[in-house]
């Protein structure tokens, strides 16, 4: 009997006394994009069959992920889910084998034949075998390597893109979603990860809209903006008394302040809050905060009292996409420090008091 043949019997064996599908896998994302985090040796490759395998290392184990069944985002709805990957960390052997019914009918099948006289030499055992291998093989044998160049939209973090056979859109984005609020540097390691996301698309991208003001009467600086996906707001219906979404529609608005001097060089996070139902509007006053109420997360031991307001240089403002389609970014620079007998800055002033409201009905914003 050759290597391979002992070791497939050997996993099914395995399989039968946990009474379950062969293969100990790793659980599904939480996310619809997410994929990994801290990838590194990040490749992406697309086939004819709608799917798409990221291949990377990280914690120093190289990883296949198999993903597909969703392309670009339902508008926001009670009524239906939002798209979402399914994703196979296995890379096609959960897809191919464990889940595969007609492998399955053969497992059991193969459950009443094991240990007769002469059940290694039934047809039985070679189609198992043979469905099997195709699975662990999958992800070496179900792809060319890579797609097409990729010729679509400007991407931001943009790790690997192409354009698939279909005339789609994939793409790999690595960021870090989960930097902490308030211009913190990150004290742990999950606060410090870069997330690696998936996106599938066909069409235009979601778009962030931004602009800046001043408020309260002109002495904060203040951003603001919209969310959209093919001209219409994008917001979720369900989240916590802190912020975080509960349904698959919700999206947070990521605020990075550049070289703020209350927090120190390079980019840190100034916050992270949901846009809002109806009209997909944000808005962000730039006020201090403590860091130590509001469901914020402070370093363990921080008596340090309000962080902020966290004014730099200028921002940029990001929003994992609706569905499955990219992530989105823009930049603003600050608007500076408002001067009463500037003209120009009181024009823009009364400019941007009738343009937030002219967004949509948004009662939380109106409150500035």
């Amino acid at each position: 009997m050759s290597h391979r043949k002992r070791h497939t019997l050997a996993r099914l064996a395995l399989a039968l006394a946990l009474g379950a599908a062969p293969g100990l896998r790793a659980p599904q994302a939480s996310a619809s994009q997410l994929v990994g985090r801290d990838a590194s040796d990040v490749s992406l490759a697309v086939n004819r069959n709608g799917e798409a395998l990221v291949t990377y290392t990280a914690d120093g184990r190289l990883r296949h992920v198999l993903a597909w069944g969703a392309i670009n985002a339902r508008m926001p709805s009670q009524a239906e889910p939002q798209v979402r990957f399914r994703v196979d960390y296995s890379g096609g052997y959960k897809k191919y084998f464990e889940d595969n019914p007609l492998a399955q009918e053969l497992a059991r099948a193969y459950r009443k034949i094991r240990n007769t006289p002469g059940y290694l030499a039934n047809p039985i055992v070679a189609r198992l075998q043979k469905l099997q291998h195709f699975a662990d093989d999958y992800w070496k044998t179900g792809f060319d390597g890579g797609c097409g160049t990729y010729n679509g939209p400007r991407l931001a973090y943009e790790v690997a893109a192409c354009r698939a056979p279909d005339g789609s859109y994939w793409a790999l984005q690595a960021w870090h979603v989960a930097w902490p609020d308030l211009g913190f540097l990150p004290w742990t390691s999950s606060l410090s990860q870069t997330w690696l996301e998936l996106s599938h698309w066909r069409g235009p991208l979601a778009h962030i809209h931004v602009w800046s003001d001043w408020v309260y009467p002109e002495h904060y600086h203040r951003l603001f903006g919209q969310v959209t996906y093919r001209g219409r707001a994008v917001y979720g219906y369900k989240a916590t008394r802190k912020g975080v979404p509960l349904d698959a529609y919700g999206r947070l608005v990521y605020i990075d302040t550049y070289d703020a001097p209350r927090y120190g060089p390079g980019w840190r996070r100034e916050n992270s809050f949901l846009t809002h139902a109806p009209s997909g509007t944000w808005c962000y006053g730039l006020y201090p905060h403590d860091p130590l109420q509001g469901g914020y997360r402070a370093p363990p031991g921080y008596h340090g009292g309000l962080r902020g307001p966290g004014v730099g240089a200028r921002y940029r403002i990001s929003v994992i996409g609706p569905g499955v389609t990219p992530d989105i970014s823009a930049e603003i620079a600050d608007p500076g420090n408002f001067d009463p007998h500037n003209l120009l800055q009181i024009l823009r002033q009364l400019t941007m008091k009738a343009l937030l409201p002219a967004l949509g009905r948004d009662a939380a914003c109106d409150a500035h």
